[in-house]
């Protein structure tokens, strides 16, 4: 049976690659693949997540939404299904037993074409209810694609002719393993987990911009109060607390990655009042703006 070492010495020949950001993430030449290593707990972080498979190879972390704290651990994966806002905090590591993971981006086009190529399924009830989050242990077959995607790490030369298969290979794993139902849904164009899909893209790509809650629903192709039963029920806020959540999101990077001033970040991501969002921001992040900000 594949264990996480294999991927783990992979992940430590890789660990020079690249540079990491704040939160000590590295992106790879492979679409859609990042690596994380910390040697510490580096307290709370904020993000939201985008459908995606993680993997621990060593270490732990706790991943918490507004309804409950999933505990992380080395060898499990965790497996994303909707944009949701999260917390998360490293619990396990040290210099001499860092913390390591990696992540892939679902591709839910290729999600939908390989459900289409598969024998048909009926479709579970609760499916698309159960949560866009799950831990478990992580899947031999899900384990030797990572292996592999790590390894062209050290060989960037055949990732455009290698990759693609493997991650093809990776999405097949995971819709026929234990938590397929809510990546098959995922995949369905009609179902409500793709139709809030769309919208959360809508509101990453314009989260500056005052969208009416009409237009959301539209995108959706669904009632208004539907839009926001479902909206709700997926992503665990409401359309306009998810756009702030981009929206303060966005403002840190600008002022950590870029040294914007308070002001400018706040009316960059869509604020009229700077008092407003050094509120909103303080709320979020339990500091004001300008502790965050990194002079030029």
């Amino acid at each position: 049976m594949l264990t996480v070492a294999p991927a783990l010495g992979r992940l430590d020949l890789a660990r020079h690659y690249g540079t990491a950001d704040a939160a000590g993430i590295v992106a790879t030449p492979i679409p859609g693949l990042k690596l994380m290593r910390a040697s510490s707990d580096q307290g709370i972080l904020s993000t939201v997540y985008q459908p995606l498979i993680c993997i621990v190879f060593q270490g732990e972390k706790r991943v918490s939404t507004q309804a409950r704290t999933y505990a992380f651990p080395s060898g499990h994966a965790l497996i994303v299904s909707g944009d949701i806002p999260v917390t998360s905090r490293i619990v396990e590591a040290t210099p001499a037993r860092p913390y390591v993971s990696a992540a892939l981006t679902l591709d839910l086009a290729l999600l939908q074409e390989l459900e289409t190529t598969r024998p048909p399924v009926s479709r579970l009830a609760g499916a698309e209810d159960s949560g866009p989050i799950a831990i478990g242990p992580a899947d031999p077959d899900v384990l030797s694609c990572f292996d592999r995607l790590l390894g062209l790490l050290e060989r960037t030369s055949a990732i455009d002719a290698v990759a693609p298969g493997i991650v093809r290979e990776l999405h097949y794993w995971l819709l026929s393993g234990p938590h397929g139902p809510r990546l098959r849904a995922l995949g369905r164009p009609d179902s409500h987990a793709r139709r809030i899909a769309r919208v959360t893209a809508l509101l990453r790509a314009r989260f500056a911009e005052n969208l009416p809650g009409q237009v959301l629903a539209d995108t959706a192709g669904m009632s208004l109060a539907a839009f926001h039963r479902h909206f709700r029920a997926a992503t665990g806020r409401s359309p306009l607390q998810f756009q702030k959540h981009l929206r303060l999101l966005e403002a840190r990077r600008l002022m950590q990655a870029e040294g914007a001033r308070v002001t400018h970040a706040a009316l960059a991501v869509g604020y009229e009042s700077p008092s407003h969002f050094t509120r909103d921001y303080t709320r979020l992040f339990a500091a004001p703006p300008r502790i965050d900000r990194v002079s030029p």
